[in-house]
């Protein structure tokens, strides 16, 4: 069976090696300095998007499978994210009315006293972003598993070693999140409390959404044969284009 679609990336494959390390390695680094949420959001999708990027350049069958499956789990934990951002962004203009403030921008120290106010969304929490770290037993650790798997097979072992590398240490700035959802309280007691009342309030509404999606992150770990089947088919299909 012919590349016919993807053979031109043979002649390229070594800038998208380049590439993605290079986005691996800024999107890493300049997230373990953020001190905003939704900054440390954008710089780890830089660095999780590099991964895929990285695969193009090992020009295998198999990774073109693997990349689709990665984006399908990118996509999944993407939504948990921002829809979960999204949440704490409203309840903070919420306090910001009841305060009269203006501003509106949530930093890491807004997770604090999360724990004390929701408990089932802050384990969400450590689901969805130890998927994203590439934890097991979640999703998110089969999808890069399979993508330095497709990456040694290419014959692209100094850069699978660096991305295990790399991604060993994108885990800390996970961490420290769940450190301060579980370990800190913020000293702005007053102000913060009311946030995550507001949350909690909040997150009631979007439960059963999330909540399917956090177990898909689980069942497709355990059982991930349909979405890997369905990845071939879409390699498949875009091959013989």
């Amino acid at each position: 069976m012919g590349f016919c679609c993807f053979k031109h990336f043979f002649f390229i494959k070594e800038l998208f090696l380049v590439v993605g390390i290079l986005s691996v390695i800024l999107g890493t680094f300049f997230s373990l300095k953020q001190k905003k949420i939704k900054k440390l959001i954008i710089y780890s999708s830089i660095a999780q998007i590099g991964f895929p990027v990285a695969a193009l350049g090992s020009g295998t069958y198999s990774s073109y499978v693997f990349i689709f499956f990665f984006l399908t789990t990118y996509m999944l934990t993407s939504i948990l994210v921002w829809g979960n951002f999204t949440i704490m962004h409203n309840s903070q203009k919420n306090l910001n009315s009841f305060f009269n403030t203006n501003s509106i921008s949530l930093f890491l120290s807004s997770f604090s006293n999360l724990f004390v106010a929701n408990k089932i969304w802050s384990f969400s929490f450590v689901f969805i972003f130890f998927s994203i770290a590439g934890v097991p037993p979640l999703l998110g650790f089969l999808s890069k598993a399979f993508i330095i798997l497709g990456l040694i097979e290419g014959q692209q072992l100094f850069t699978a070693i660096f991305l295990v590398v790399i991604s060993s240490i994108s885990v800390f700035y996970y961490i420290r999140i769940i450190k301060i959802i579980f370990f800190e309280i913020s000293s702005l007691k007053k102000s913060n409390n009311k946030f995550m009342q507001l949350v909690s309030a909040t997150i009631d509404l979007e439960t059963l959404i999330f909540s399917t999606f956090l177990l898909l992150l689980l069942l497709l770990f355990i059982y991930p044969a349909p979405l890997l089947l369905l990845s071939e088919c879409i390699a498949i299909h875009l091959i013989e284009i």
